[in-house]
């Protein structure tokens, strides 16, 4: 009996955490490749989970065991038409303001049904086995775990081993056949189950285990409270951490599974038979890892993901493990299971509330994970030794002092306080950070104070941001983090004789995520100078100047405006026809409090909202003599503007004679190799240039380092580029290893570069 209903509980489990990728995937092309796609489905396929909690625990305590098995086995079949799952929603209007519900309502219209039957399959085939007359039917929770265990196998199997060995196509008809499957070893189960002698009431488990929680959690709606607060914290940690990963590297599968498996692997660990978490040390271990989380934050602004990644997942281990932990240790009998599965489902569901509508409504920053830290380290173990301190005691001065001296320390050793001493930002973030950090140390020991350390070292650390960086316009939209602001570079400069001082350089930012989508320099003999990755002695300033000659280059497509910096290229005749997903960024560029790049360009200027590969695709064909791709959330290229289909698309559009210049600067991917395949498959001509910033003047003129490609039909096409020894011919072949994306399949594997 046991081995039954642990494969099909575990077999279902998988399959609800092979759906969730894959069905993402799908959506992020329709909606420009947001981060913010999977933040919203994981809210939406927690809202399904609570969904179908709600529906066992009602079913179990209401009716019989047969009509419960006709019930779910009825669902279960309902949900058979609708295989397999696919995208079942025309595309939304680019003018129709949060994507957010159309979001929601093709998840729920594509694979809701199916992913509500499943879900219900746990908690029921759970309350069914402690109806039994079974050994081990006092603590079910084994197969809670089993549940668990297949959600992260099934999650591990996504990026490793389905995502790089069958198309979106394939995936979604083996895993309709293998939930036939599941359906029917659930159906099996459940007759199983209810041919079983039963028992009126599950009889206590023989040696309870210890509740560690505090005398004030006892009470009914405490102690639910309790089961709530800790089943949101590593759901909102789980969401702001895959988040963080996936803003400067592109949120495909791999990165959205790592976190969502640590999150279920601490489930497994807490609710496994017979395994003791010690949870005091793990807090302590939480602890040690937040204030090294708190330190990076300063001095790891340009941590490679080889750094970062181990950090975050480590961080949220110990948070997801804590909580969890707690959970099992404060589980209810048997005879409450589904309800108590219930409340963890909601406090799930409200972390992704939290995170997906709540937190950018109300926080114009990315303040989630320091949220959900500080949350964390509240349920750590208090302290054994501390009991009744007095108010007004030393220990309550302390409780205030240290948090105070933390945000103190902090905002002491900023650039605001130290610049005049003249200490190099190396040392000085250096100094930044550990400053606080060692105060941290010493809230350690006490829980709230150490929460509220946290929280001041957080809140310093806006403020100080705020001080520095004046913001000039702040917005947070479904695509991410919107900042404008005026910023200062210190050139060293040196006069006649020889003594040596630093001149500051005033200038106006846009940043997304953690980077910066063009700047404007404020001195007004430089405002109409390209700076950044656009410089006249960069890659895209050579393609004006030498192939936009004779008027050539008449009709440009942007797909990504940024600042608007490429709008400085724009003379009479030219036209550029920008493509841009958030119509909060085309608000911003014609905005001339801001940047003046658009408003005095030379060139007519037309804007199109929406996702650039979609909206090209409605485009003319031949209609333009270049398309610049210069389409980045935060520091990454999204994926759907790569694939054979998405070079196709521009192919169509573009004119006889015509190019496609691809920007791709990115610390930690190879995107050349991408595009490389695409040329070769498509039989395209390229030119690639690795360029850096070569002088003083062009570091004054705020150039920075940028990678760029350009392909043509024809090799004729690229020759005024190809003179220039800067520029590298495009390898005619695929080499080792490497292969064209597709709409169907692509992974981040085989370009990624996780150097130190």
């Amino acid at each position: 009996m046991i081995p039954l209903y642990t494969i099909a509980v575990f077999l279902s489990a998988a399959l609800l955490f092979t759906l969730q990728p894959m069905i993402a995937k799908r959506l992020l092309p329709v909606l420009g490749g947001s981060p913010a796609v999977w933040n919203t489905a994981m809210m939406f396929f927690q809202m399904a989970l609570l969904a179908g909690y709600a529906g066992a625990d009602q079913l179990s305590r209401r009716l019989a065991p047969v009509p419960r098995i006709a019930i779910h086995g009825v669902l279960l079949a309902a949900a058979l038409p609708l295989l397999p799952p696919m995208l079942r929603s025309s595309p939304p209007p680019t003018d129709a303001g949060s994507p957010i519900p159309w979001l929601v309502v093709t998840l729920a219209l594509s694979c809701g049904l199916p992913f509500l039957a499943l879900s219900m399959t746990g908690p029921l085939l759970q309350h069914a086995f402690s109806r039994t007359n079974h050994a081990h039917a006092n603590d079910p929770y084994f197969l809670f775990a089993a549940s668990n265990a297949g959600s992260l196998g099934g999650l591990i199997a996504y990026p490793f081993l389905i995502e790089t060995t069958l198309s979106l196509t394939g995936q979604a008809r083996v895993w309709s056949g293998l939930y036939v499957v599941a359906a029917m070893l659930v159906v099996a189960a459940g007759v199983a189950g209810a041919l079983r002698p039963r028992l009126e009431a599950p009889p206590e488990p023989r040696k309870p285990r210890p509740v560690v929680v505090e005398r004030d959690e006892t009470g009914r709606w405490k102690e639910r409270g309790f089961w709530l607060l800790c089943a949101f914290v590593p759901s909102s940690l789980t969401i702001g951490v895959t988040q963080a990963l996936t803003t400067d590297i592109p949120p495909l599968p791999l990165l959205w599974v790592l976190p969502l498996a640590v999150y279920i692997g601490t489930f497994v660990l807490a609710f496994s038979r017979g395994r003791r978490i010690p949870l005091r040390g793990v807090g302590h271990v939480l602890a040690l890892l937040t204030i090294a989380y708190a330190a990076s934050t300063i001095v790891g602004r340009n941590f490679s993901p080889r750094v970062v990644i181990p950090l975050h997942v480590a961080l949220l281990g110990a948070a997801g493990l804590l909580a969890h932990g707690r959970l099992a240790h404060a589980r209810p009998p048997a005879l409450h299971l589904t309800r108590f599965y219930l409340w963890i489902a909601a406090g799930g569901a409200l972390g992704g509330i939290f995170n997906a509508i709540v937190a950018p409504l109300v926080f114009v920053r990315l303040t989630e994970v320091p949220i959900a830290l500080t949350l964390a380290v509240l349920l750590r173990l208090p302290d054994e030794t501390k009991r009744n301190t007095k108010p007004g005691g030393a220990k309550t001065v302390l409780d205030v002092a240290l948090p105070v001296a933390v945000a103190g320390s902090f905002l002491l050793a900023s650039p605001l306080s130290f610049r005049m001493l003249g200490i190099r930002p190396d040392d000085l973030l250096k100094i930044q950070a550990g400053l606080p950090a060692t105060v941290l140390l010493f809230c350690m020991p006490k829980r709230a104070r150490f929460a509220a350390g946290v929280a001041a070292f957080f809140l310093a650390a806006q403020v100080e941001a705020s001080l520095l960086s004046p913001v000039l316009r702040q917005e947070r939209t479904f695509f991410g983090l919107l900042r404008v602001a005026r910023f200062e570079r210190y050139l060293r400069k040196v006069d006649a004789s020889g003594h040596a001082r630093l001149e500051p350089m005033a200038a106006i930012a846009l940043e997304h995520g953690s980077t910066r989508h063009g700047t404007q320099l404020v001195d007004p003999k430089l405002q109409s100078v390209p700076t950044t990755y656009y410089h006249p002695s960069g890659p895209i300033g050579q393609v004006f100047e030498r192939l936009g000659s004779g008027g050539r280059l008449r009709e440009v497509a942007l797909v990504g405006l940024g600042a608007g910096t490429l709008a400085a290229y724009g003379e009479p005749g030219r036209r550029f026809t920008v493509f841009e997903l958030d119509p909060e960024v085309i608000a911003i560029a014609r905005d001339e409090r801001l940047f003046t790049y658009v408003a005095r360009s030379r060139s007519k200027m037309a804007f199109v909202p929406g996702d650039g590969r979609r909206s090209l695709s409605r485009v003319d064909d031949g209609a333009f003599d270049l398309i610049v791709l210069d389409a980045f959330s935060s520091d990454a290229v999204p994926i759907h503007l790569l694939t054979l289909e998405a070079f196709r698309t521009y192919l169509r559009t573009l004119a006889s004679g015509g190019l496609i210049a691809c920007h791709l600067t990115n610390d930690d991917l190879d995107l050349v190799s991408v595009v490389q395949a695409a040329a070769v498959e498509l039989e395209l001509s390229g030119l690639a240039r690795f360029d850096r910033v070569a002088n003083e003047q062009e570091f004054y003129e705020g150039k920075e380092a940028s990678v760029w490609v350009v392909l043509a039909r024809e090799a004729a096409t690229l020759a005024p580029l190809a003179s220039d020894e800067r520029w590298k011919t495009l390898p005619p072949a695929l080499q080792d290893g490497n292969r064209a994306w597709t709409d169907e399949s692509s992974s981040l594997f085989e370009v990624m570069r996780l150097q130190p």
